[in-house]
């Protein structure tokens, strides 16, 4: 799926399945570069443009994690970094792996950053083990927007 394709998507389920926010909340190059800085891992590109037009938001109601201007350990929040942090402590993660989402069913969506290709990572759900669920985050919003549509 093209950024194209998935912008086409995005507009079509805005108000319905679809929240997120858009340019002008987006995370600085600054801030971007601290949370690869904190997890020790580069983020994506294709993630790196989601959050440079939507910010963050949610599909379905669930939350995907982004990247909080002000982070702090002692707020809970989405911020891609806290939940790395946080989910790692509590042994539900490898280190190579970048969670994106917590679903209703508890399943962790993450980026496994042990797999590279072009810049990009698959999207894992973890579940008793990880199952690919989509080749890279374009892919991953695709079929969570295709999920929650109906």
């Amino acid at each position: 799926m093209k950024y194209e394709e998935i912008e086409i998507k995005i507009a079509q389920q805005s108000g319905k399945c679809v929240e997120f926010g858009n340019s002008s909340n987006a995370p600085t190059p600054d801030a971007i570069a601290k949370v690869e800085e904190r997890i020790g891992i580069t983020l994506p590109e294709s993630y790196k443009w989601f959050l440079a037009n939507y910010a963050g938001g949610e599909v379905g109601g669930i939350e995907i994690f982004s990247i909080y201007e002000n982070f702090s350990l002692s707020v809970p929040s989405g911020d891609i970094s806290y939940m790395y942090l946080t989910i790692l402590g509590n042994q539900l993660i490898s280190s190579h792996e970048i969670p994106l989402m917590l679903s209703e069913f508890s399943e962790i969506f993450a980026f496994d950053s042990s797999q590279s290709f072009w810049g990009e990572y698959p999207v894992i759900r973890k579940t008793d083990s990880n199952e690919l669920f989509a080749d890279n985050f374009i892919e991953f919003l695709g079929k969570l927007i295709d999920i929650h549509s109906d």
